[in-house]
Order: structure tokens, then C-alpha cells, then sequence
């Protein structure tokens, strides 16, 4: 679920980086969509959000620096299933932990249109913080406007998450998680 908030920095990053040289470039999010993807012993599942809130900004001396962030809060994420939304919420510690978060490392950013980019960052889900490293798309501009698309990999133990059982065990949720994300950016 963080990484999707990791690529939506990237876009943050990357959009910073076509701005005039000495000019800070403000980005915003247009549009999002934000789908994981698991496994469980019963059956594959999907969670969706449209919420992603955040920016970023070059660095006003166009140095090419950028900063980013971005958060998700965890109950605007949402399965076919209310009760499988409690436990994904009660997992995710939404009670203690409301968002899950993305800041992207300030970097050099080594734009290509319509190519792939590197980004680092730090992506905190249910208050454990790790370092990620993802390649995202980035396409754009069209009419001010640049589309960030992507996915990534992630173990919910790695978040000190244990995953979801149902049932009382018979059902269990595979640890790895699947996020794919597609934003559009606008830079102001």
C-alpha cells in the first residue's frame, strides 16, 4: 500500500524537475487510483482508493532537488467486503497509524519523457518506516498535466504486519502484496 505513496512522489519529483530553473514548481494530484492486489487460501483479492493527498517541490534554486510526500488515509481503501475492510483496517493499525505515508529522498532527478524512472523514498504503513527503491513510468506533458503509472512488490511482514486470518484460521491471507497505481499530476 506504501509503495503506490512511493511512485506518487516519483511524480511529484519528476514533475519538479521540468520546471523553470529558478523557479519553485508546486505538484498536485488530479486524479488517482491506487488497486492492491493479494492472496489468500480462499480466494485472490483486490482493495482500491482514490484518496492519495500530497505534493511536492523542486528546489527554488534549480538545482533539480526535489521534495515530495504524499499519504493515503487507510479507510479510504476498500474491498468488495465490509468485514474484510476491519481486518485490512484492524491489520494496518488505522486506529493508531491513519495513514500510510511516502517521502521521497531528495535527489537528482534524470528525466526522459515517456521513460522510466528510479526514485527512493520512505514509505511508513502502520507506523513501521523502510526504505524502498521502484522504477515508475512517467509520461507527459499533456496540457500541463503528466501521468505517474506503476507497481510494487511488498511483504506485510516487513511492516510488522501479520497477515489476515478469517475464520478462525481457515482462511489465511498470503504475506505478499501487489500495488499498482496510476496518477495524474498537474504542475503549478
Amino acid at each position: 500500500m506504501k509503495p503506490f505513496f512511493s511512485l506518487l512522489i516519483a511524480g511529484f519529483a519528476v514533475l519538479s524537475a521540468v520546471a523553470p530553473a529558478n523557479a519553485a514548481a508546486r505538484l498536485t494530484v488530479l486524479q488517482s487510483t491506487l488497486t492492491l492486489y493479494g492472496t489468500s487460501t480462499l480466494h485472490n483479492f483486490e482493495c482500491t482508493t482514490t484518496k492519495i493527498q500530497g505534493g511536492g517541490e523542486m528546489d527554488s534554486l534549480g538545482k533539480d532537488m526535489v521534495t515530495a510526500k504524499i499519504t493515503i488515509p487507510v479507510k479510504s481503501i476498500h474491498s468488495k467486503s465490509a468485514s474484510m475492510d476491519k481486518n485490512m483496517y484492524e491489520a494496518l493499525k488505522a486506529k493508531d497509524n491513519p495513514e500510510i505515508s511516502f517521502s521521497l529522498r531528495p535527489s537528482k532527478v534524470a528525466l526522459k519523457h515517456n521513460d522510466s524512472l528510479q526514485i527512493k523514498g520512505d514509505l511508513t504503513i502502520a507506523g513501521k518506516t523502510r526504505p524502498i527503491e521502484m522504477t515508475v513510468l512517467l509520461t507527459g506533458p499533456d496540457s500541463g498535466t503528466y501521468r505517474l503509472r506503476g507497481r510494487y512488490d511488498l511483504l506485510m511482514t516487513d511492516y510488522g504486519i501479520a497477515p489476515p486470518t478469517f475464520m478462525g484460521g481457515l482462511m489465511k491471507t498470503g504475506a505478499k502484496i501487489t500495488i499498482q497505481f496510476d496518477v495524474k499530476l498537474e504542475s503549478k
